[in-house]
């Protein structure tokens, strides 16, 4: 009992972290301030006449259209785009055995998974509204809401120590032993090139361009706009602020109850 108390206020504590983070969130983007290009860009040579280049930072939000001359190419759906996500599971079926307390064994089979390739990449981009352009360097930004290009499943048919999707390909090996492969389930997420983008994040002027990256406050890439983000992170701070409000004060009666017993 008393170990059941203490995990439920280590999972209390977890999701007031998780909620604490959700409360920062807010707070960026209810500061941030709406920007256009031109407007970046009118600032930014202003505070330059007065404080020299590199001089200018502020955390801002900007939108528009995401344009590349040099964009990547999603390994799983082959289109072009300045972000994806991609991973590939291996679903399976084996056999087991086990033994219970009186000694009796019972077999089954029994379905796993296990991820064979995953991996993710993010090449500089700018976003295009009326006005102009302005940079965004999308290194350790948070991406809210890709566009899913990939989510399918092929079932294993080959038995072939390679498997293919796309443009893509790995040595899988030939398997053996308990585990029999049923086939492999194939998901990619993208940031298209053309797409319309929210970023929330510091602007500043030190490479020479003005670019939007990470500074002190959230970086946020979204397909999402700014309001629609606000109201999911106020319903998600909302929600783990009251489940992890409960889970500590839970945790700690449970604890409290076990600890009299003992």
């Amino acid at each position: 009992m008393v170990g059941g108390g203490v995990i439920l206020m280590l999972i209390g504590l977890g999701l007031l972290v998780a909620y604490g983070f959700q409360r920062r969130k807010l707070v960026t983007l209810t500061v941030a301030k709406a920007r256009t290009a031109g407007e970046l860009a009118q600032t930014a040579k202003s505070i330059g006449q007065e404080l020299g280049a590199g001089g200018f930072k502020e955390l801002v939000e900007i939108s528009g259209e995401i344009r590349c001359g040099r964009p990547l190419n999603s390994p799983l759906g082959g289109q072009p785009c300045v972000h994806y996500s991609m991973s590939v599971v291996r679903e399976y079926e084996e056999d087991y055995e086990e033994r219970d307390s009186k000694g009796n064994v019972r077999r089954g089979t029994r379905r796993g998974s296990e991820t064979v390739s995953s991996d993710s990449q993010s090449v500089e981009f700018e976003v295009q509204d009326q006005t102009g352009t302005c940079g965004v360097a999308p290194g350790d930004a948070s991406f809210d809401t890709l566009v899913q290009s990939v989510s399918r499943f092929e079932s294993d048919t080959s038995g072939g120590a390679t498997i293919r999707f796309g443009g893509f390909s790995l040595q899988v090996g030939h398997g053996g032993g308990r585990r029999r492969t049923l086939g492999y389930r194939y998901r990619e997420e993208i940031l298209p090139v053309g797409r319309r983008v929210t970023v929330v994040g510091q602007v500043d002027d030190q490479s020479g361009a003005l670019t939007v990256r990470k500074g002190e406050d959230h970086f946020i890439i979204s397909t999402r706009t700014r309001a629609e983000m606000m109201g999911s992170a106020k319903t998600n701070a909302q929600i783990l602020s009251i489940c992890g409000g409960v889970g500590l004060f839970g945790g700690l009666i449970v604890l409290v109850i076990g600890l009299i017993k003992g």
